[in-house]
């Protein structure tokens, strides 16, 4: 009875940060700062997915996955078994690829210059590649596809949406979310 305590305890907190850390990313972005709304959203998304997987694993199985985007998503996908999270394969690979920012591990040896580009409709295809001639990063993403991919986990996981709002913060969370968000679950 306490170890199933202790795991509804850990989903709720980690769903409670995922949504803070996703409200951030949107945030940061509509700030232009750029490359952090990258890594909050990897971080969103990470402990996002984390929350849901804290139903089925304890906690030292979730720290086993450390920050491990990809791996986090294919044990998603396997309790989750549904062929129209196909296409947020891609994206969750390409975002995986802002972790590396986490600490500091920039391109090594020569000059390099980081760029990034953020897409609000569907033209674009998130991607993060370093271009080894002139040593040069370039990040980019769909805002559209981190909104929908928000909205497909919250859903799929059956997590309650008015049961959600109480966790966007004050009344400005709940604002940043639905700005601009064609994917809004309210």
């Amino acid at each position: 009875m306490k170890n199933e305590r202790k795991k509804g305890d850990t989903d709720l907190r980690l769903l409670s940060l995922g949504v803070q850390y996703f409200v951030l990313a949107r945030q940061a972005v509509f700030l232009g700062f750029s490359p952090p709304c990258g890594n909050l959203y990897h971080l969103a998304f990470e402990v996002l997915i984390k929350s849901v997987l804290a139903k089925k694993h304890d906690r030292e199985k979730l720290k086993g996955f450390s920050h491990n985007l990809p791996r986090l998503w294919r044990e998603f996908r396997k309790i989750y078994d549904d062929r129209a999270f196909d296409r947020f394969d891609s994206t969750i690979k390409n975002l995986h690829k802002y972790e590396p920012l986490r600490y500091l591990d920039f391109p090594k040896g020569g000059y390099w210059a980081m760029s990034m580009t953020i897409d609000f409709g569907e033209g674009l295809k998130p991607k993060a590649d370093i271009l080894k001639k002139n040593r040069q990063v370039h990040f980019s993403f769909n805002f559209d596809e981190m909104d929908e991919l928000f909205k497909v986990i919250i859903i799929k996981a059956s997590i309650n949406p008015p049961f959600l709002k109480t966790y966007f913060g004050l009344r400005e969370g709940l604002k940043i979310y639905k700005k601009d968000n064609r994917h809004s679950l309210y």
